[in-house]
């Protein structure tokens, strides 16, 4: 049974004058959304957490372009942009302060840098006229 359908069955059983069924439908309404809300917040997580691995994959070819004298304007403006971003701990609590201030950075800046990842890819893409060996 859904949230919707426990409720529902209370409302009977509350008309029906068994406030303890009614009691015992509620419950189970109040475990069905923090059941659902545990599930939509892992998976809010985990979308957080492939794109935090997609923005550190684009950094670190950003940076290799750099090291092999093939950077891109929007290649360094990536790289900068990451300079002091908060970075994710896989290993420590997705609510460890450490991982909360990536989501909240994420939060803030995912559009930007995704932008960014859009125009080093692009510029990569035209390829010599960047090559500066």
């Amino acid at each position: 049974m859904i949230a919707s359908d426990f409720l529902a069955a209370a409302k009977v059983a509350i008309t029906e004058g068994d406030h303890a069924a009614a009691n015992e439908y509620l419950n189970s309404a109040r475990a069905a959304v923090r059941e659902t809300r545990m599930e939509a917040l892992k998976a809010v997580g985990k979308a957080v957490i492939e794109d935090l691995e997609r923005i550190q994959s684009a950094e670190r070819l950003c940076r290799y372009g750099m090291t092999s004298g093939r950077a891109t304007p929007a290649g360094i403006a990536l790289i900068r942009a990451l300079e002091n971003a908060p970075r994710l701990h896989k290993g420590k609590s997705l609510f460890s302060p450490q991982n909360l201030a990536a989501f909240e950075w994420h939060n803030r800046n995912r559009s930007e840098v995704f932008n960014l990842i859009a125009e080093a890819a692009m510029e990569a893409a035209e390829g010599s006229k960047y090559d500066h060996r």
